[in-house]
């Protein structure tokens, strides 16, 4: 969502009739602007005008470009495991999203807020707990994510496997950090 509580969107700009491959040959996009459906290995899709999806490579459209302060991102990876919770990972990555405009919610900042420290032992971690911190990130993704931006090896998180898959029941792109920062921008302010 956007600052006025709007769905943000990613669209692309078609750029000639696509035709679908076999066995889909019968699906087709006309060239113009259409909302884009993303999966988190980077696929475009777009709806074709019967509401079939159609998947499009790369030579085929052109990203609209976003107005990153319109679009909040939630860093989504893996923590447990990986040494200080991957703490580091998430700063950086909240750190370049926010260079580059978008707003940013981290996991790992809602942890420091909360009191709870990339020190914190493993083992002190108890399921209620682990409870607790997936409840309180699905609801932030379901609230106030318009994006996920994801953390190299996501995939052996289950938590951001949550997150993801939550996403993608909700129509929120969810693509990795370097997908975000290669969107062309319009260069405006939030709302402008």
């Amino acid at each position: 969502m956007d600052a006025d509580g709007r769905r943000c969107q990613l669209q692309v700009n078609v750029l000639h009739r696509v035709k679908g491959d076999l066995p889909y040959t019968h699906r087709h996009v006309e060239p113009g602007v259409h909302d884009a459906i993303v999966n988190p290995q980077g696929a475009v899709t777009v709806l074709t005008e019967d509401g079939e999806r159609l998947g499009l490579r790369p030579a085929e459209f052109e990203w609209v470009p976003v107005t990153p302060g319109d679009w909040t991102l939630y860093v989504a990876g893996p923590m447990r495991g990986f040494e200080r919770y991957n703490f580091p990972a998430f700063d950086a990555a909240a750190d370049h999203l926010r260079g580059l405009g978008f707003g940013v919610i981290s996991p790992a900042e809602i942890d420091r807020a909360y009191g709870s420290t990339e020190t914190i032992p493993p083992s002190s971690i108890t399921p209620i707990m682990a409870r607790e911190f997936i409840r309180r990130d699905v609801a932030v993704v379901c609230a106030q994510a318009a994006g996920l931006a994801l953390l190299p090896n996501w995939r052996g998180s289950r938590g951001a496997k949550v997150e993801v898959a939550l996403a993608e029941y909700l129509g929120i792109p969810a693509m990795n950090v370097g997908m975000w920062r290669s969107l062309p921008t319009t260069g405006k302010e939030r709302g402008a």
